[in-house]
Order: structure tokens, then sequence, then C-alpha cells
């Protein structure tokens, strides 16, 4: 089993795979502070868990904790988490004005202990009070801080703001070059460098829309032109929660007595036989490799590469659906992206939402894709030979 460290309230939870041996240097009620040792490449480093009071008050008793252990720090240093303070106005939208003092504290610890922020990629927003109109607030409480020699060590870290599953904070995933590095040499493969061809050209896409300024206004329902930050992320909430509050009537199957039967029972119950782990590597490796990932972000290319390993886990989840069981949210969430329709975006029907899934969740709609197309050949043949 993994091993799991937690501070003395219990609040924080560290959770290490196998090779890595931890030791707690600090422990308070707002962080958690351990040196890991990795057992494969000596190298050894700390990491800081933080989850901040939202008493600015009580913050700076863990202001005085981080500096108290920047003293004297001589290894690479990660501190990360729930720190409930923004570092400028730009990192909120709606609800009360910044404080300035709040902001001037955390700015002060940051340059005490020497440390500088990780790039991230994603929303600009970590944590959302899960409402829309005046009520709605955007804040990014959430964020991964490093000292100089963590910097040296992994010079190309970045954080992935991943979508909420939930909770109203977005988890964070950090990774980097170097670190992937080590696990491309021991599986094989180099798919990590700067992501598959579609993440990058989403990332692309984002970013060359935000350098050119191109949509830097958006019309709400009612016609009127927005351009405030927060006004245009209230209106993305509402429209997109207009289109999608609505469920379809998943118990009526009138429509279904209309349709005339050609799936004989023999033909149905291989359909739905419970697919054998031949079955499910040919779908596996059927499936692109370079496809863009979803919330887990791991491609096709982890799952081939990684095969003899994974095999045992991905067969008893494909066996667990087709045996008619509920599968996790955890395999069936799936990532929204915005894709504009036109050069020039002005309302948000201008743009298109496409839902990307987790690599696992499509072996599972290929299998039973493949047992179509074969069924539908023996028909096909079955009906040349007859008319033709």
């Amino acid at each position: 089993m993994p091993l799991g460290t937690h501070n003395n309230n219990g609040k924080i939870w560290l959770f290490t795979n196998h090779g890595f041996d931890v030791s707690v240097v600090s422990n308070s009620e707002q962080q958690l502070t351990v040196l890991m040792n990795n057992q494969f490449t000596a190298l050894s480093f700390y990491v800081t868990i933080v989850y901040a009071k939202c008493d600015s008050n009580l913050r700076l008793n863990l202001w005085e904790e981080l500096y108290s252990i920047s003293t004297g720090m001589d290894r690479p240093w990660l501190i990360g988490g729930d720190f409930n303070v923004v570092l400028n106005g730009e990192e909120k939208i709606g609800g009360v004005p910044v404080v300035a003092a709040d902001v001037d504290d955390f700015k002060t610890c940051i340059e005490s202990c020497d440390l500088s922020q990780v790039p991230f990629k994603g929303s600009p927003f970590t944590w959302w009070n899960g409402r829309a109109g005046d009520d709605c607030i955007f804040e990014r409480l959430d964020r991964i801080l490093i000292n100089t020699e963590m910097q040296n060590i992994f010079a190309q870290l970045e954080i992935d703001h991943l979508p909420r599953v939930g909770s109203d904070h977005a988890p964070m995933l950090v990774s980097c070059a170097d670190g992937e590095l080590f696990w491309q040499q021991k599986a094989g493969y180099d798919w990590f460098e700067n992501g598959d061809r579609n993440t990058r050209f989403f990332h692309s896409l984002v970013k060359g829309r935000r350098q050119k300024g191109r949509v830097n206004r958006i019309q709400n329902s009612q016609g009127e032109w927005l351009q405030e930050e927060g006004a245009i992320a209230n209106e993305a909430v509402e429209h997109f929660h207009r289109h999608f509050q609505q469920e379809g009537d998943v118990t009526n199957f009138r429509l279904l007595s209309h349709i005339s039967e050609f799936v004989t029972e023999e033909e149905n119950t291989s359909l739905c036989a419970s697919p054998v782990l031949e079955d499910v590597k040919k779908a596996v490796f059927k499936l692109s490799a370079d496809s863009a990932s979803g919330p887990d972000g791991l491609t096709g290319k982890f799952f081939q590469e990684c095969w003899d390993i994974v095999s045992g886990d991905i067969l008893r989840m494909v066996q667990d659906f087709f045996a008619g069981n509920t599968l996790p949210k955890s395999i069936t969430h799936t990532n929204l992206v915005l894709i504009p329709k036109k050069a020039h975006v002005q309302t948000f029907s201008d743009m298109r939402p496409i839902s990307l899934s987790n690599f696992v969740n499509k072996i599972l709609s290929r299998i039973i894709h493949d047992r179509l197309e074969d069924m539908f050949k023996s028909v096909w043949f079955y009906l040349r030979k007859k008319y033709y």
C-alpha cells in the first residue's frame, strides 16, 4: 500500500508511492512538511502541503512557519496547496474587494522564503463558489511555489489546473520534463514531450487568442455587449447551464416499437458477452496512441507501452462494465473544451463544446464497435449473396 502521512488535525494528507522514504519535518494545523528520498534516483527534496486558514490573522502563523522552514534550506523545496489568499486583483472575480494587506503579507512571505511560482495551464481560477450571476465568485487560491534549488533540478516544471470533481477546488497536477524522462527511460517511450498533437493545438489556440485579444468582448443572451471579465465569466456559466441543466427522459422507449428487429438472440448474447483479455488488448492497440487525453491526463501511448503492467486492472474494469456494474466518475468524467466555430467569436453560441474522454472509457466503446462491425459484415455478406 502507498504510504500515507497527515498533519496534526487530520486535514492535510500526503500519499506517496513505493520507492520513497518519507520523514516528517514540520507539522501544524496549516502545513505539513516532509523530506522525501527517492530510492531509485537518490534524489531528496522537501515538500510542504498547505491548507491555510480563512482568517488573515491566523494565516500570519503560517507565513512565520514557512519562513522558519526556509531558514537554512539547502535542498530542493516545493510548497503547494490552498493558501486561501490571492496575489493580486486579477486573480479574483466577484465577491468583496481584495484586501491589500492580505496580499502584501502573502507576497512578503514568498519573497522572504526566496520562492517563485510555477507556471500553470488551464483555468486561471482554482476555486468557484458554485453560484451564478451576482453571487458568482472565482479565485485562484491554490498554487505551487518552489525554491531555486528545485527550479535548477526541474527547469520545466508546470501545473495543470484540472476540472473540479467533487470539490469547489480544482486539483493541481504537477509535471516536469526532467522527471518524465526518468519514466520514459523505464517504460521505453517518449510520448510525454510537449503533450500530444491535440493538446498542443488546444493550448496554442487559447494562447494565440489571448495574445491577439480576439475575444475581448462577449454578447449575452439579451444582446448586450460585455467587456468586464466578471460579467463574461458569469454569462459563460449561465449560458452553458441553460444548455445542460435539462435531462432527457431515459425511460421512454416507445419509438423502439417502430423499429424492426434485425439482431438475433444469439447475436445479442455475443454482443453482451464478457470480454477476455485478448479482446481488450485488441481494442487498446487499435485506438490512437496520440489522441488528446481526458481528465486523467493519460493518452493511449501509456496504456500500450505499459500493457503488461495495467492489463489486469483494465480487464477487470471492462468485465465489470459488461456485468452491468456502474463505473466510477474517475473513469466516466470528461473534459469540456470550447472550439471556436468562426474566426471572431462574439457570443458563446459561436463556440462548439466537445468532450475529451479518458482513454479507459474509449476502450469500452471500441470493444462494442468491433463486435458490431463483425456482426454487420456477416449481415452484409448475407444480403449481397441473396440480392446481388
